[in-house]
């Protein structure tokens, strides 16, 4: 078969001739006027057979040349650019849905590139209108690049507010509920990236978004886990709003996020748990539903040693469980019940630092919680792991372990038992003797050091620790807290030599 020969253009005299019919039907329309309905009929039909055939002058004359222009090279100028900018936008107003689409997928090349050409884009008029309309498309691929276009806009913060002007909202919402998977995927993303300062929050909660993004939270294997975990970052983004929180609990978020937090899927499982940290995060309110829901148990099964999830998982839940106890006496038995101690003491013995310095924090915390959980972490061996990180390089380290073992000995049992330790005792005068400059370690070794001195036993291991001299160097150099602790810890040694010379 013959190839198939490319509609015909008009030609140059019969689209002068078009032209010139169109300017004396203008001058009639001024001249005359059309009182009968056989006079309007007339004109509607004269109307019609303008526009057909200014529509055959344009789309048949970008039809056959569907290629687009070329893109401008790097070193082209700004100019340069504008104009073939423009060119797109044309193609966009009047091709057909190969033009249409072409024109975005140029579009969507160029605006990846450089945040300079976006700019360009966004000062075009009519781009940010027509991406829009081309949401709504019947034609698939047009939708998707459109949606992605969008998402590629709503990057920068400074271009969102003029999406958001345009009415880009609605749509959005339309291609996440009904789009193909891709335009979901990327019309979900976009929502995330305008909501991320919970800026149109109540435009999406408006258009029936929260619906239709906890919809897609209730159907992980119909959604797929890369739909499931963009709905979640839009949710969370939303849930910082006090009202939409209240609106999402109400819808029965709390459950789906519980659900999706015992998934296997590790990114489902993180979003999840992101989302349950901003709704326990906000009130107390949410807090008990969670745990009256089972959720502290999901997030304590997350935190469990054994259980094949990543360290980040586990940090999350981690401080997804301080939240969730923040205030809650009863929230706080139930995790030292379900061995919430013995994991956070497996950290601190063989975690990665992320984890470790989480552990050390939430050590921090149960010591601040309750006499009865200072005296668990004692009896748990806690007391031992904390003297090994107050030699640690960071100094948020040092002090947390600082700290929490100020807090634990300050309970009798726990300061008998870490007394019993001559080597945990000497490594604590030892660090006093450190070159560098630690006034805040030191202030903090010392106020334990004085604690130990309450008893006999204490006195004799700091005397016995063969590092007094540390002590005594910084009495010498006046520190205060130094010159108490030589004094209280060598009471006694000096009491024995005066008795001693009496005899």
């Amino acid at each position: 078969m013959g190839q198939k020969n490319p509609p015909e253009l008009p030609s140059l005299p019969a689209g002068k001739s078009r032209l010139r019919q169109a300017i004396n039907f203008t001058s009639t329309l001024i001249s005359l006027s059309y009182s009968t309905k056989s006079d309007l009929s007339v004109l509607a039909c004269k109307i019609d057979t303008h526009i057909d055939c200014l529509s055959e002058i344009c789309t048949v004359g970008l039809s056959t040349n569907s290629t687009v222009a070329q893109k401008p090279g790097a070193l082209a100028s700004i100019d340069y650019m504008k104009v073939y900018v423009k060119d797109l936008l044309s193609r966009l107003k009047v091709g057909d849905i190969h033009m249409k689409k072409q024109a975005l997928l140029a579009f969507n090349q160029v605006i990846q590139e450089d945040e300079e050409h976006v700019e360009i884009c966004m000062e075009t008029d009519g781009i940010v209108s027509n991406l829009v309309n081309f949401l709504d498309s019947g034609v698939i691929d047009i939708q998707e690049e459109s949606a992605k276009m969008a998402c590629l806009i709503s990057k920068f913060d400074a271009y969102r507010g003029e999406l958001a002007g345009a009415g880009l909202i609605p749509p959005l919402i339309r291609v996440v509920e009904c789009g193909s998977r891709v335009g979901q995927e990327c019309a979900a993303r976009c929502l995330m990236n305008m909501t991320e300062k919970s800026n149109y929050a109540w435009s999406v909660l408006a258009h029936d978004g929260v619906t239709v993004l906890l919809e897609i939270g209730r159907n992980v294997e119909a959604c797929g886990s890369e739909l499931v975990v963009l709905a979640c970052g839009v949710l969370k983004n939303l849930g910082r709003e006090e009202e939409i929180n209240k609106f999402m609990v109400q819808e029965g978020a709390l459950k789906i996020f519980i659900t999706l937090a015992k998934s296997g899927n590790n990114v489902v499982l993180l979003s999840s748990i992101g989302c349950l940290q901003i709704m326990a995060s906000t009130n107390e309110l949410n807090r008990n539903l969670i745990v009256k829901e089972g959720g502290i148990f999901v997030l304590l099964d997350v935190l469990d040693p054994r259980s094949l999830i990543s360290s980040e998982a586990r940090e999350m839940a981690l401080e997804a469980i301080m939240i969730l106890c923040l205030e809650s006496t009863s929230s706080l038995n139930i995790v030292m019940d379900y061995g919430f101690i013995d994991h956070i003491l497996l950290f601190l013995q063989h975690g990665f630092s992320r984890v470790q310095e989480l552990a050390l924090k939430a050590t921090v915390w149960l010591c601040e919680a309750s006499e009865e959980a200072k005296m668990a972490l004692g009896e748990a061996g806690f007391l031992l792991e904390l003297v090994k990180f107050l030699n640690a390089k960071s100094l948020e380290t040092r002090e947390l372990a600082a700290k929490a073992l100020f807090s634990m000995i300050s309970v009798p049992k726990n300061r008998k038992r870490f007394v019993e330790n001559q080597e945990s005792v000497g490594v604590l005068v030892q660090l006093l003797d450190q070159e560098e400059d630690n006034s805040g370690d030191r202030k903090l070794l010392l106020s334990i050091l004085m604690a130990l001195t309450s008893s006999t036993s204490g006195r004799k291991r700091i005397v016995n620790s063969g590092y007094v001299q540390n002590i005594e160097k910084l009495a010498d150099d006046e520190v205060i807290d130094a010159q108490k602790l030589f004094r209280k810890s060598t009471s006694n040694k000096i009491s024995s030599i005066l008795s001693q010379m009496w005899q």
